[in-house]
Order: structure tokens, then C-alpha cells, then sequence
């Protein structure tokens, strides 16, 4: 993995955005540059193996010299340090599945347009030799702008599996277009079925593209304007004309077309060396530049579009994949070894210094103990003198909740939640967060090391999470003029949190959208995408990891992205990071901070 800061292939990593099958992405910036592209560094494997590099060369260069409005460019690619890469330019827009899944189908209006767009990418690729077998949702970018909506197609660059049809970018636009008129529920051909508003030539216009190939249109435009005809009548001819020119914006008013990249690339040897590629005059040339000849690292040929692309496309996955790293490691540094992990050495906060008062707060402290205690004994002797078996039961389970945890008494959470065999049935909100001095992320049981925080963010003072007793937390103003935060904290749930852990773990999630933060959010109920079990090295602790979102409703941002991780602690502990869905850079930072958290796991 690389880390924050470091040079790339003389591109700057910016943050990290996820870890996947298809490879490490990472936002990045090129010196000089004033906007951060996606950089996709595929695995090690890939670069070994000779027939896949040399298509992998090949189809870049192909996918490099697509200059269609509609196309997401590729900004560069080569190979560094026996890795392969390539670079896409970053559009921070959400993709097609992700508006659907949130607000439903698209439009007549909008199909068309998305269809068309998609479909002139796609004819154009043909004709460089790239034929796409499958086109995703989440391959779909949307760019909202004034006016109306661009869309892009990304994807272009990696080698994929060719299906020898060549018309088979046609059943693909096909599979989209029902996508985006029926949400994905659509049965067998007939997308009336679910839409039975829409005219029935739509249902013969689709099924024409899943005939064999010999009985399908032309050409994908060609399946386009068929397809805006039936949708639209007429009118549906001008949108399909006017979505593939690149400075008009359908449907809504045209608008300036996106400034020309200013990115620098740096320059390389003609084939590739282990030598670092930007050693060789980074800052020699410019983004866009007649490429050099293969092997070597090669860039764009002039004149390419300065439209983005997106994390979340096709060689760019979910951020997450990399899974927790735990307890102890059995590394130099005490950081745990066979006799059972624990701690790394320096774990705990150092102690503050004593100016005076700490005698005195422990002597308070201690009076405070002995008063309450002396009324805990006093309870007992006067229930036991009124004789009742269950009030004796109560009060001993009582008893034992309240001084099970002393470092974690209840009354730090404002109103004790409900709890029911040791799992909350009411939402609470719990302790303000409160940035200890630590240079790690602290809480009871669980820690973010330093080293895994993400730069540049701010103590949290305040905020607040279901039923935290104790917390500690980052915050950061992202998106920019969107006055919105994206958080990272560790916290400890109350002591009588002792049911089952799944339980815990989405009631949390539940409670998510109650909290003060998203007042005036128009906040839905919490939906949790995904859900897995793990455990710290060398021990059987069991640890949630969920993933999923807060639907809201404020400008551009659609819902706050959120990962959350419950151990089976003592006390149960959380670490959760959070970010709004246009956000990427924060949601790749809290992800990865959230993948490394670290649980105590011995005494």
C-alpha cells in the first residue's frame, strides 16, 4: 500500500479510496496540477505475466485515444516498479445505480439522454477495437451541472473479457436502459410490465437488442434514437442529437465546455526500468501529449476531453476491502507475541501531571465511593427487611451492573437506554466526543494508531453517536461550501451492553439517523449495504464490520457513507468513520483508519 505523501510514477498520493480484486486506487496529483486524479495500481501478478501486459498496453492505448464527450479520459498509464497503472481524471459525482437505488427510476427524459450519451462512447470504442460486453450502473457517472445532467462512461483502459459479438455493446445498452427505467426490477423483456406507463414500442425497441446479433440495429446510436423515439416521440431526436456534443448539457441550457487539463505527467525511458518514472524530468510534458511508444509509460495523444473520472468505476472498488488489522502482531515494540496479543507498548495515554489537585480528586472521589456505597448497603438491608425474592434478584443485578465498569459509569451517557438481555431497545444519544491528547484515536479497549489517521483533520468537540459512554474523535469540513463534516472516532458502549452482538451493532446503525447531527438533514432510515464477521490475529474475539448509509437531504450530498466496527470487548467498543457520498477522499481516509483499528484482546 502506499502511503499519504508518497511519489508515484511522479504522482503525489493524495489518500488512499480502496483496496480490491482489481487493484490499489488512490486520488492523487501531478506537480503543478490543480485538480487530483484517480490513480488505479493494478496487482503484482498482472505485471508478471507477459500476455496479460501486453494487452494491458494495448488496450490503454486505445482506450487513451477516446476522445468522445462521454468518455471518462484516461489522463495516463505505464508501468512502475514492475506495477502496472493508470490514471483517470477524479470527478467527485455519483454514479447511476447509486441516484436509482436513492430516488427511483429515471425519467423518459433522462433515459434518453444517459442512453444516448452511453451509446456514442460506445460506438466510438468500437471503431478503436474496444467492444464493451457489459456496461454496470456504477459505471455511469452523473455530473449534475446548471442546466441539466452530463453523463460519462468510465471503465475504458483495463483489459476485460471480449465477447466475440460484435454487437455485443448493444445488449449491454440494452440491460442499462431497462436498468434506469425500471430500477433494476424489470421482468423478462418487457420493461411496461413495471413501467406501464410507457409506451409498448419501448418493450420491442429493447428486445430488439437481445436478438442474435445479425437481427439487432447498426450501431448502438442507432438502438439510441430508436429507443428516444419510443420514449419520446419526436422529441426525443433533438436529445439524442444534441446529449453527444460536448458543450451542451441535456436536458436544460448549454453551458461552457470543462478548461483544458493542466495536469503535468512525467516523462519516461522507453522501456520500462525499475527506475522511478518521474526521475526522468517530471514536469517535461503535459497531460494529453502525443504518447511515446510501448512499452514505456504512455499518455493520452493531444486534444483529449477534460471530462473526469470516478471512483466507483470499473478498477476502482468500494473502499474497505482491506481487512482489520488487530491486536497484537507479535512485531519488536510490545505489540503482543505468543504468550497472546495486547496492547503496543506506550498504549495508554500517559498520565497528565500532577498540579495539586490529583490528590485531592482522589480523595473526593474516594468519599464519593464510600457515600454510595453506604446507600447501595442501606437499599438492600431495607428491601431484605421487607422480605421479596424478586426485589433481592433486582437489586443484586443492579448492583453488579453499576459497579461493573467503574471507569464507565452509565451516568456519563445523558439518559440510560433501555436495555433488554443486554441489548438497547430505545435510541439514546450518548457523551459528547471529547479529542483526548493522545496522538492516536483512544478509547478503553480499542485504538486507531496515529500512523493510520488521516492528515489535516480537527479535534472533535462535541459530537455526538448512539450511547457512547466514553469517545474520541476527528472531524473534517468536507465537501467544500457544502458546511458538512466528515468524522472518525473510537468509542465504549455501556457496560450492561452485554446481549448479542449483531443486536447491538443495528440498533446502532438504527439510531444513526436520530442523532443531533443530522437535525435539519431530512435524515430516512439507516440502510446497511453490507455486513461481515472477523476476528484479531491469534484470537477468537468476534468483530462486526457493517457498511452502509444515511439517506439525507442537503445540496449535492445524498447520504453520509458510513463504516462501522464493534468488538466484543470488555467493554463492547466502536470505531466508526463516516463521509458524505460525494466525498470520496473522506471516505476512503475514514475506511482505511477504520480497517486498522485495533482491539485489546488480552487481560
Amino acid at each position: 500500500m502506499l502511503r499519504t505523501g508518497q511519489s508515484f510514477a511522479g504522482l503525489r498520493i493524495v489518500g488512499t479510496l480502496g483496496v480490491g480484486e482489481a487493484g490499489e486506487s488512490y486520488l492523487v496529483k501531478a506537480p503543478g496540477a490543480t485538480q487530483e486524479d484517480i490513480l488505479l495500481l493494478l496487482p503484482e501478478s498482472r505485471g508478471a505475466d507477459p500476455a496479460y501486459r501486453q494487452e494491458f498496453f494495448a488496450v490503454a492505448a486505445k482506450a487513451a485515444a477516446l476522445d468522445h464527450p462521454a468518455v471518462v479520459a484516461v489522463r495516463g498509464y505505464g508501468e512502475e516498479q514492475g506495477r502496472l497503472w493508470i490514471a483517470r481524471e477524479y470527478l467527485p459525482a455519483p454514479n447511476a445505480e447509486t441516484l436509482v437505488r436513492q430516488s427511483g427510476p429515471f425519467s423518459p427524459t433522462e433515459t434518453t439522454a444517459a442512453v444516448a450519451a452511453v451509446a456514442g462512447a460506445l460506438d466510438q470504442a468500437r471503431r478503436q477495437g474496444l467492444t464493451r460486453a457489459e456496461v454496470a450502473p456504477s459505471e455511469l457517472i452523473v455530473v449534475e451541472e446548471s442546466g441539466g445532467r452530463r453523463y460519462r462512461l468510465s471503465g475504458f483502459g483495463v483489459p476485460t473479457p471480449q465477447d466475440p459479438d460484435e454487437r455485443a455493446d448493444q445488449a449491454a445498452l440494452g440491460d442499462l436502459a431497462t436498468f434506469l427505467l425500471t430500477g433494476g426490477a424489470s421482468i423478462g423483456q418487457r420493461v411496461t410490465t413495471m413501467r406501464p406507463e410507457l409506451p409498448e414500442e419501448v418493450d420491442a425497441v429493447i428486445g430488439r437488442v437481445r436478438r442474435p446479433a445479425a437481427e439487432r440495429y447498426g450501431s448502438a446510436g442507432e438502438f439510441a434514437a430508436a429507443l428516444a423515439t419510443a420514449l419520446l416521440g419526436d422529441g426525443g431526436t433533438a436529445i439524442v442529437d444534441a446529449v453527444n456534443e460536448p458543450t451542451t448539457v441535456v436536458p436544460g441550457t448549454p453551458v461552457e465546455p470543462p478548461a483544458a487539463p493542466t495536469t503535468v505527467v512525467p516523462t519516461g525511458p522507453s522501456a520500462p526500468t525499475q527506475q522511478s518514472i518521474g526521475s526522468q524530468g517530471i514536469g517535461a510534458q503535459q497531460w494529453g501529449q502525443q504518447p511515446p511508444q510501448a512499452p514505456g509509460p504512455i499518455y493520452p495523444p493531444a486534444g483529449a476531453p477534460a471530462y473526469g473520472g470516478q471512483y466507483g468505476a470499473p478498477g476502482y472498488p468500494a473502499a474497505g476491502g482491506q481487512p482489520p488489522a488487530y491486536g497484537g502482531l507479535g512485531s519488536p515494540g510490545g505489540r503482543g507475541g505468543p504468550g497472546g496479543p495486547d496492547y503496543p507498548a506506550g498504549y495508554a495515554a500517559p498520565p497528565p501531571a500532577d498540579d495539586g489537585t490529583r490528590n485531592r480528586k482522589i480523595a473526593m472521589l474516594v468519599g464519593v465511593g464510600l457515600l454510595a456505597m453506604i446507600l447501595v448497603v442501606g437499599l438492600v438491608l431495607a428491601l431484605t427487611l421487607t422480605g421479596g425474592d424478586d426485589d433481592e434478584k433486582k437489586v443484586a443485578q443492579s448492583s453488579t451492573s453499576s459497579t461493573s465498569a467503574p471507569s464507565s459509569p452509565r451516568s456519563s451517557t445523558p439518559s440510560g437506554p433501555a436495555v433488554v438481555s443486554g441489548v438497547p431497545t430505545k435510541c439514546v444519544a450518548g457523551a459528547p466526543t471529547m479529542r483526548s491528547t493522545s496522538p492516536n484515536l483512544d478509547a478503553g479497549p480499542i485504538r486507531i494508531p496515529a500512523e493510520d489517521l488521516p492528515r489535516g483533520w480537527n479535534p472533535d468537540q462535541g459530537g455526538q453517536m448512539p450511547f457512547l459512554v466514553t469517545s474520541d474523535g476527528i472531524v473534517v469540513s468536507r465537501p467544500a461550501g457544502e458546511n458538512w463534516q466528515a468524522q472518525l472516532l473510537v468509542g465504549t458502549l455501556p457496560a450492561s451492553f452485554t446481549g448479542d452482538l449483531n443486536a447491538i451493532a443495528r440498533k446502532f446503525v438504527e439510531c444513526l439517523p436520530s442523532m443531533p447531527g443530522y437535525t435539519n438533514t431530512n435524515a430516512k432510515a439507516a440502510v446497511i449495504d453490507d455486513q461481515r464477521e472477523d476476528h484479531p490475529e491469534g484470537s477468537d474475539m468476534r468483530v462486526l464490520i457493517l457498511k452502509g448509509k444515511v439517506p439525507v437531504s442537503r445540496g449535492a450530498i445524498t447520504s453520509d457513507d458510513f463504516t462501522l466496527l464493534v468488538a466484543d470487548t470488555t467493554p463492547r467498543s466502536i470505531a466508526l468513520g463516516y463521509a458524505a457520498n460525494n466525498d470520496p477522499l473522506s471516505r476512503g481516509e475514514v475506511d482505511k483508519a477504520v480497517s486498522e483499528a485495533m482491539v485489546k484482546t488480552g487481560n
